[in-house]
């Protein structure tokens, strides 16, 4: 699904999404990659919250800038 489909889906009824950025960036860095949706969806929402960056063992999301090892 691309990114624009995606923005229109969350944006219609009966969605109700709370950290739009987030989940927008989730969706299209989903799209990209080869971590899990919500993986990614933690990650945006660690950046909305004002996160310089996410711990994680996910092998996969440890491709992703803003992602490190603990």
């Amino acid at each position: 699904m691309s990114s624009r489909r995606s923005e229109r889906l969350i944006d219609t009824p009966p969605f109700v999404v709370q950290e739009r950025a987030a989940v927008v960036e989730a969706i299209a860095l989903f799209e990209k990659g080869a971590a899990d949706f919500a993986d990614y969806l933690i990650l945006g929402l660690a950046r909305a919250e004002g996160a310089s960056a996410l711990l994680t063992f996910d092998k996969r999301l440890l491709k992703t800038a803003g992602c490190q090892l603990p």
